[in-house]
């Protein structure tokens, strides 16, 4: 006499597999009508039972690897479809990006766009932040439209720290002052951003620096208040426009080892611009931008 189906799937259980138990009973509870007629089989009707319960263990794991697949398939965070920027100049138009950049950005990715002065990689970075609008095209963040949306509206949805090529330290607050205002904003309590604030400036050497304004420090050091802002926020999404302008060797080469382990142990997704193959080479993934084209006004015939 056959076995139960129950002590059939202790002795499965028994051999480790808890999971392919855990099918098995699923399937003989929904084949009990199957089961039941082969408890009179003969000892070779029951073999070809195991064996039918065997393919169906299999099935039931592809099912389940499937789903586990789709549920984790998700949108990217960022998506731009087909953006252009027409800037009106005398005797004509200067076009970005051709007929239109077109990439995605998947939660944890490290995108580089790459290209050279005057191509438009600040410009992409300001439509990206909602700080500029396209032409024509599209930014989606988490597959919803944000193209008219402004920063803080944007921010707010998926947390966001930039870097600009200008600096965005405010002249009348100290470095100090500067880093509690930006982490506060954020309403992030005072004992953690003391602890953040305090980390990242020694990471970059800021700390002789705390109690010093941004227009009595070089460029260099502005950049360095910005970038150690940028990592004390610890945000979501990372913007950087050619994060090592400025920078001296020695910053750049904790710069870009800092990214890559952001976006390496933390799943910090990034997107940041360059004009130099080496740094862009740090990304995962990259994009190129096409020169920019400048279009005459063609006379009206008359």
């Amino acid at each position: 006499m056959a076995d139960p189906p129950a002590i059939r799937c202790s002795r499965i259980r028994g051999s480790g597999h808890r999971t392919i138990a855990s099918l098995v009973r699923i399937h003989c509870n929904r084949e009990r009508s199957f089961i039941q007629s082969s408890l009179a089989s003969s000892l070779s009707n029951r073999g070809r039972t195991i064996l039918r319960c065997a393919r169906s263990q299999t099935n039931s794991l592809t099912s389940l690897r499937r789903t586990i697949q789709g549920l984790t398939k998700m949108k990217p965070l960022l998506e731009c479809r087909n953006i252009t920027v027409a800037y009106p100049i005398a005797d004509g138009v200067l076009r970005l990006y051709g007929e239109g950049v077109s990439f995605t950005l998947e939660e944890g990715g490290f995108l580089s766009v790459v290209g050279g002065s005057g191509w438009g990689k600040s410009t992409l970075v300001n439509i990206v932040l909602g700080l500029e609008k396209p032409t024509r095209g599209m930014v989606q963040l988490e597959g919803e439209n944000m193209t008219e949306f402004s920063f803080v509206k944007r921010s707010a949805r998926v947390k966001t720290a930039a870097v600009l090529q200008r600096p965005t330290a405010l002249p009348q607050l100290t470095v100090l002052q500067n880093l509690h205002l930006a982490l506060s904003m954020m309403g992030i309590p005072k004992r953690e951003r003391d602890e953040r604030i305090k980390e990242s400036m020694t990471f970059f050497g800021l700390e002789k620096l705390s109690h010093s304004y941004p227009d009595s420090l070089s460029a260099g050091q502005k950049r360095r208040i910005d970038l150690a802002r940028a990592l004390a926020a610890k945000p979501r999404f990372l913007v950087l426009d050619e994060p090592t302008g400025d920078l001296d060797s020695s910053v750049t080469n904790l710069v870009m080892p800092l990214l890559r382990g952001l976006n390496k142990d933390h799943a910090m997704t990034i997107l940041m611009t360059t004009a130099l193959a080496r740094h862009a080479s740090a990304a995962r993934h990259q994009i190129h931008l096409r020169p920019p084209i400048f279009q005459t006004e063609q006379p009206i015939a008359r």
